[in-house]
């Protein structure tokens, strides 16, 4: 019989490169598991609710198709030709960002039939879905100027929601009135506000969470009010300033007066305009 004589040295080297091989690949399986679950099951101990809810809503809004904010006006209808508000009257697509944790909301400003209203009616909805989680009815509104800036979001009760207004008129003399619907947290609806809307051409403070209104009635005769918000969401005007021509005094008087505990104090000047 032949004898076969192995190199012990050479069977032990093999023996160890087949070791080493084997353990990469261990190694390799290892960090693919660990990598995979740590992929599939995030913990956040330390965050809370909302912010996790913000985390995944982030994540979404990336994923999805990018929508642009701010209003597109529609074609206009052919049966609507020679109407009042032609730039208006095919409707617009506007969409707009309620709060960072909701999905962005769109709002299909749909045309007037009605030769008297431009718009007839909002349809709402969410994000990229087509179905409509309100319909806002609206009443008659007069024919906004084609720079108007004639549907807006903003936080008017300073809650940390956007809420929304459609322009209602514009008057000679620049005074504006508009239709207010406040955003709903608790029930993720737009509801109407009656106080806001009798208010004329107010802005809204978010430093001083306070409302101006300027209401003109001549180039020199004017009313400018202030009002702030109560917790029942009730305004409160805390200051006022008038100006009226007199006629005995061929000169206009200035009455500027404000709320102090409870009490208004006045003073009055005269003036010219």
């Amino acid at each position: 019989m032949k004898k076969i004589f192995v190199n012990s040295n050479i069977l032990k080297k093999k023996i160890f490169i087949f070791f080493i091989f084997v353990l990469g690949i261990g190694i390799s399986i290892w960090i693919i598991i660990q990598n995979f679950t740590n992929y599939q099951i995030t913990v956040f101990p330390n965050i809370s609710n909302e912010t996790q809810k913000s985390i995944v809503q982030t994540s979404q809004n990336q994923n999805s198709e990018k929508i642009i904010e701010g209003c597109k006006i529609l074609p206009l209808n052919e049966k609507f030709k020679n109407s009042t508000s032609e730039h208006l009257r095919g409707g617009a697509i506007c969409n707009f960002t309620i709060h960072r944790n909701l999905p962005i909301y769109k709002f299909h400003l749909v045309g007037g039939i009605n030769i008297y209203n431009v718009f007839d009616r909002i349809e709402i909805s969410k994000g990229s879905e087509n179905v409509f989680v309100q319909t806002l009815k609206i009443e008659r509104i007069d024919s906004p100027q084609e720079d108007e800036e004639f549907f807006v979001a903003e936080d008017m009760n300073f809650d940390g929601y956007k809420d929304i207004r459609l322009i209602l008129y514009q008057g000679e003399t620049g005074n504006k009135g508009y239709t207010f619907w406040l955003f709903d947290p608790s029930k993720n609806f737009f509801i109407e506000n009656k106080e806001l809307n009798e208010l004329v051409r107010p802005v809204f403070d978010l430093k001083t969470k306070t409302i101006q209104t300027h209401y003109h009635i001549s180039a020199c005769e004017y009313i400018n009010q202030t009002y702030k918000i109560a917790k029942n969401g009730k305004l409160i005007q805390i200051s006022e300033e008038t100006q009226e021509w007199i006629e005995k005094n061929k000169s206009f008087r200035q009455k500027i007066g404000k709320l102090k505990n409870g009490t208004w104090v006045y003073r009055t000047r005269l003036t010219e305009c």
